[in-house]
């Protein structure tokens, strides 16, 4: 099918990147008959892009019945190792025998292959009984007994086209959002394809390509890929801002095309529209998150309270908005992003101007959060970090102000039901410096001005001790507020 240009891949599927240790294992799976999952295709012409599988045949001149969705490392592993193509050379060692008495399969940089016809031969070879006959002649007498003995019991699955993959087909009409549930969901070995790689070919319009778009803009802010951004991110900031442009417009249109932010939203994104705002909404994005790291102490992806709140960030600031910290804080306080993201920031980015309400009774049930023996949510703890890092606190073991990425650490004391109030915050590269002082409670001096930059009067956290600090953090965020 590979060879005669039935079967192509779409142009949005990324490079074969499986190593040659897996590729072998892959092998001796198939040649044992072991099911390796099933293939996805869907039937062509479809309307995107496609290309050959790494190191088939050229199919420019030639329409294929068939795109490959899922199982590209699987097929193209199998094409290389089996017609000796590949920047690899995959070969049997008959000097070389298991603990069953057969030959080992090897692997060698094509560059650097030279073969020793006497004792080996090229796995395509071995496999194929024709190529078998004729590269057996030149082994030597011990090494071809033990290839005549070996080849049927180690090859059996791959002799005379014996194993077959099975393969589910998807029927031409099958709808984008459709396709990407299927890969949200399935659980096989190659690479995972997501809605980013669907709207790559959806927009593929040469020479816009958004694969490259992505990769160039990576280059040019580097603080994307510092935080390891995913391209689907920037694609949901489009879908956010056309939603919020056509809120604007409705009372000349009256409808509303795109409903949020969420997969199906991206994937009904005009092609065009993509295009056209991707640029301007890459940089909105890259502007957030610098003024996250500048306004909110933002240090690296794990001190990120949320990704979709850089989506309402990236609105705001595009508009002139710029005193985000009560809406920022009151968002943190009551953690409505925690659950629901995609709504919130819709009903957030809805409003004139940045706005988050609070309860009267906000404090205390925000301290009672810190006194809880769960150690709050995850995103409370990641905001908190950059409240420390932008309140000027001190590492309480060296004494120097905290700047880069702080991780919190709970006293051994209170063991796993250490409330968010006791948390001791570290750089994060010296988590085994930080246990051992504490442990020691090696701490004197200077160092009990470092312990009072985090609001921590004594390392007995008492109920009174905790109660403090609560109020404290609770102190420095009603001051932002």
């Amino acid at each position: 099918m590979i060879e005669r240009g039935r079967l192509a891949l779409p142009d949005f599927q990324r490079d074969f990147v499986w190593k040659a240790d897996s590729v072998i294992e892959l092998v001796e799976s198939v040649a044992n008959g072991w099911p390796v999952g099933t293939l996805l295709f869907i039937e062509a012409p479809q309307p995107m892009p496609y290309k050959a599988l790494e190191s088939g045949p050229s199919i420019e001149t030639l329409r294929p019945d068939y795109l490959l969705l899922d199982g590209q490392q699987r097929l193209t592993s199998l094409y290389q190792a089996l017609t000796g193509s590949g920047a690899t050379q995959y070969w049997v060692d008959f000097d070389d025998l298991d603990e069953f008495g057969l030959p080992v399969l090897k692997h060698t940089k094509r560059k650097n292959w030279r073969i020793d016809t006497s004792s080996s031969m090229t796995l395509s070879s071995y496999a194929d009984s024709t190529y078998f006959n004729l590269s057996a002649k030149y082994l030597s007498p011990d090494a071809r007994d033990i290839a005549l003995r070996s080849r049927v019991k180690q090859m059996a699955g791959l002799l005379d086209d014996e194993y077959r993959l099975s393969a589910t087909v998807l029927e031409k009409a099958t709808q984008p959002a459709d396709l990407a549930q299927i890969f949200e969901t399935l659980n096989r070995t190659g690479t995972r394809l997501d809605t980013f790689d669907l709207t790559v070919a959806a927009t593929y319009d040469p020479p816009f390509s958004l694969r490259n778009e992505w990769s160039e803009a990576q280059k040019r802010f580097p603080v994307l890929k510092g935080y390891e951004v995913d391209g689907i991110e920037i694609l949901r900031l489009i879908a956010l801002e056309e939603r919020s442009a056509e809120m604007g417009a409705l009372s000349r249109s009256g409808a509303i095309r795109t409903t949020g932010i969420r997969q199906s939203d991206v994937l009904a994104l005009p092609p065009s529209k993509i295009r056209a705002a991707w640029a301007e909404a890459v940089e909105s994005y890259a502007r957030a998150l610098l003024f996250m790291e500048s306004e909110f102490g933002l240090r690296d992806k794990q001190s990120l309270p949320s990704r979709t709140m850089l989506l309402a960030i990236s609105h705001w600031l595009r508009r002139g908005e710029t005193n985000l910290n009560s809406w920022y804080w009151s968002s943190i306080v009551t953690e409505s992003y925690a659950q629901g993201a995609n709504t919130r920031v819709i009903t957030d980015t809805r409003a004139e101007r940045p706005f988050a309400a609070l309860s009267v009774n906000w404090r205390e049930k925000f301290e009672q959060r810190l006194l809880n023996p769960d150690r709050g949510s995850r995103m409370l703890r990641a905001a908190l970090r950059g409240l420390i890092i932008t309140e000027g606190a001190r590492d309480v073991v060296s004494g120097r102000q905290l700047k880069g990425p702080v991780r919190e650490i709970f006293p051994s004391a209170w063991g796993s039901a250490s409330p968010l109030a006791s948390a001791i915050w570290y750089p994060a590269d010296t988590a085994s410096r930080t246990r051992r002082h504490l442990a020691q409670s090696n701490f004197g001096g200077d160092l009990r001005d470092a312990l009072q930059s985090q609001g921590i009067a004594s390392l007995s956290f008492d109920e009174p001790a905790l109660r403090a600090r609560a109020r404290w953090l609770a102190d420095r965020i009603e001051e932002k507020i």
